[in-house]
């Protein structure tokens, strides 16, 4: 079972909509892309299969700004987000989006992301936006991994014979939160670990020590890393608690989320602030008799079938489409 963060999980992430999936969701998998790239891309193609729901949505529902944000490593709360693809091009960022079959299309918010930067460095990523903004990585240059940007996601490839001694490499500082998860193909070895901090600067020089043809891949995560274990894993324990503490609910919340996530509580608190700020900027802006950037997708075809959701039209109309289809319009006010 899941262990709940506040942080990560109920008042966050922080997300623009006018899609979790595709809006903020992009942004997720820009932003780890840029990081496994390693730097800032100096092109990117971004290809969505002609069946899944990317291909219709990505530029009505912001998908292509919330992908440009992530990669260009800006905030997805700064309002620049509206012009993020000509402050791209002007940022020197060759940004294409494509629209052709995938060989893995088994999500409908699947997208092949291909990344070169400057100084001759490529990544292929398979990913996917699997909704509430959480998306994975699920193949990095062709060799399976399932990265979710809630830790420091780690792939290193090396000669099969010194996986023992890699693995002792990535345990050595004690940034390892879990055991590293080991495959071998065609005499290699892939670990793939979870890690609280990113690797230390010399890693990847020690790993060249142990073989010169050893690859690594890091992804940065997008939500906080859970480091530690729950105060309290039910409602019943968290009064108890208070109880025992003499501390309100809110503040033993506080101190709930601070253990997890391994913050002092003024960190949690000044978060909480910040992310209360974002929300009532949100509600301003929306209010605004102006504003133009809900980004809605176009109004459904005329003729609606309807089903038992709507069984007051089947009486009506004896399950004419034509008909039903007629008034469905009408009530809803579609053109």
């Amino acid at each position: 079972m899941k262990t709940v963060s506040i942080l990560n999980h109920v008042l966050g992430p922080v997300m623009r909509g006018p899609s979790s999936s595709h809006t903020a969701g992009a942004f997720h998998l820009g932003r780890m892309a840029r990081s496994i790239l390693g730097g800032p891309p100096r092109r990117a193609v971004l290809a969505f299969d002609p069946g899944g729901s990317y291909a219709a949505t990505y530029a009505p529902q912001g998908a292509d700004r919330g992908f440009a944000m992530g990669l260009m490593a800006k905030p997805l709360t700064d309002q620049s987000f509206f012009t993020a693809l000509p402050d791209a091009a002007a940022a020197g960022l060759d940004l294409q989006f494509e629209v052709r079959p995938l060989a893995r299309a088994d999500h409908p918010n699947t997208v092949e992301m291909d990344l070169s930067a400057a100084d001759g460095r490529r990544v292929n990523l398979l990913a996917r936006s699997i909704g509430g903004g959480e998306v994975e990585i699920i193949a990095v240059d062709g060799r399976p991994v399932l990265f979710n940007g809630a830790a420091h996601e780690v792939l290193v490839e090396l000669e099969a014979a010194r996986e023992g001694a890699a693995r002792i490499l990535l345990a050595g500082d004690g940034g390892l939160l879990e055991s590293p998860a080991g495959a071998a193909r065609n005499g290699r070895a892939q670990l793939t670990a979870r890690r609280r901090i990113p690797l230390p600067e010399n890693f990847r020089d020690e790993l060249k020590s142990l073989d010169r043809t050893a690859r690594v891949w890091e992804s940065a995560p997008v939500y906080f890393v859970q480091t530690g274990r729950p105060l309290f894993t039910s409602a019943a324990e968290m009064i108890q608690l208070a109880e025992t503490r003499g501390l309100s609910l809110g503040r033993l919340a506080a101190a709930y989320e601070a253990q997890l996530l391994g913050l002092r509580e003024a960190q949690v608190m000044a978060e909480m602030l910040r992310r209360w700020d974002v929300m009532a900027r949100s509600v301003e802006l929306g209010l605004k008799p102006n504003f133009t950037g809900l980004q809605l997708l176009p109004a459904p075809d005329a003729l609606v079938r309807v089903n038992n959701s709507a069984p007051q039209l089947f009486e009506l109309y004896d399950g004419d489409d034509v008909q039903i289809g007629d008034t469905v319009c009408k009530y809803f006010e579609v053109p």
